[in-house]
């Protein structure tokens, strides 16, 4: 077998039979590596082993192919943010290759594939696949049948890192994804391939799956704000302060991101509740030091209440204080209602609550009288009162 002309007439295959994926497949330029298990994408090239693709037939490896395209199209690579790489990589396999398969692909032996994961994000997946991972450690990713050391701790740095085979480690046997070492060549891919996949989209409408054009929609083409931004916009909006677009804040220029500059940086007393549970557990630094940075441009009091059936510590911050420090405390069942009946009995009079939690526990009856921000590490919930976002583990 001639490896790259059978690569290349599966490339012509995608072309004429699948258009949305022959289109994108042209940007991806073949590279030989044999440190490679199978095949593997940082959105510039597609990898390959040739001795792996002299087993497969030609209609798996057009599979392969546009299993390959799938990661940049769906911005899989770009949105690994601080994920378990290995985990992350088999969440957007599962979800991938149900999509490939709907649209008639025929995949390569050993593609992850499970009905149970139909309709789930990729983040649904791979929350699932961690809490698994947490409960059976002898069956993390990393350990036995030489998949290489991929623990958390140990297989999480900058993906495109490692060294030899675990850079290209393929969780599925079907082709992996890696993230480009430079950050600015990354950000340069994923703006270049949302376009790209923007006109793709455009010439090939009949060609797609509904379940992938939605998702396409929804988390790449026209994905909500990060959770980030709206909690800085939620706590300046609750300011009170005036703001000049003349002079924009510089903290979100590098990021093409414009929001007003401060007059005046006072800004009242902020709650912010720490929902203790379990699920919350691997974001709660995270949070931290994001509201820290936001209430850092303001003079301000933080009064953290870390909070599971009832308020287990209270903590208050002045802006010099910051950032917020102290681990949260607690772990049992959850119910909201504390802080806001703490706020109430201690005659807080808040500008506003941010609430981290999983939106899994006992409401207050009533709306409060100040604005609540709930920050929810779950998807699709919802809120009997305030405004919702989700964080995106």
């Amino acid at each position: 077998m001639n490896v790259i002309e059978e690569l290349t007439k599966a490339r012509s295959l995608l072309l004429l039979d699948h258009a949305f994926w022959g289109i994108l497949a042209m940007r991806l330029k073949f590279t030989e590596e044999p440190l490679c298990d199978t095949a593997a994408t940082d959105g510039e090239s597609m990898l390959y082993n040739p001795k792996y693709i002299e087993t497969l037939s030609l209609q798996e490896i057009v599979g392969l192919e546009a299993h390959e395209v799938m990661h940049p199209a769906m911005g899989d690579i770009w949105r690994l943010d601080e994920r378990h790489m290995f985990i992350w990589n088999m969440a957007c396999d599962y979800v991938n290759n149900l999509m490939l398969v709907d649209a008639h692909f025929t995949l390569p032996e050993g593609a992850l594939l499970d009905n149970a994961y139909r309709n789930m994000s990729k983040e649904q997946v791979y929350n699932i696949l961690m809490q698994n991972a947490q409960k059976s450690p002898q069956n993390q990713p990393g350990q036995g049948q030489g998949k290489g050391q991929s623990k958390k701790g140990q297989g999480q740095g900058q993906p495109g890192q490692g060294k030899g085979q675990d850079k290209y480690k393929d969780p599925g046997k079907c082709g992996s994804m890696f993230k480009p070492a430079d950050p600015v060549k990354a950000k340069e891919g994923e703006v270049e391939w949302k376009t790209a996949t923007t006109q793709a989209v455009q010439m090939s409408q009949g060609d797609l799956p509904a379940n992938m054009r939605k998702t396409l929609k929804n988390d790449v083409l026209d994905p909500p704000l990060p959770w980030h931004i709206i909690l800085r916009d939620f706590v300046q909006r609750t300011a009170r302060n005036d703001y000049n677009w003349s002079r924009p804040s510089k903290r979100y220029l590098a990021r093409e991101i414009i929001l007003p500059g401060l007059i005046s940086d006072e800004l009242p007393m902020v709650v912010i509740g720490r929902d203790t549970s379990w699920s919350c557990d691997d974001v709660q630094e995270r949070f931290a030091n994001e509201v820290s940075g936001v209430l850092s441009s303001f003079n301000t009091t933080a009064v953290v209440i870390d909070c599971d059936a009832r308020v287990q510590q209270v903590t208050e911050y002045k802006t010099e204080d910051l950032p917020i420090k102290q681990s949260p405390r607690g772990g049992g069942g959850t119910d909201f209602r504390p802080v806001f009946n703490h706020i109430q009995e201690e005659g807080l009079t808040p500008a506003c609550l941010i609430y981290l939690t999983d939106m899994e526990g006992r409401f207050p009856s009533n709306e409060p009288d100040y604005p609540v921000l709930w920050i929810s590490v779950l998807e699709n919930k919802k809120q009997p009162f305030g405004e919702l976002v989700e964080m995106k583990l």
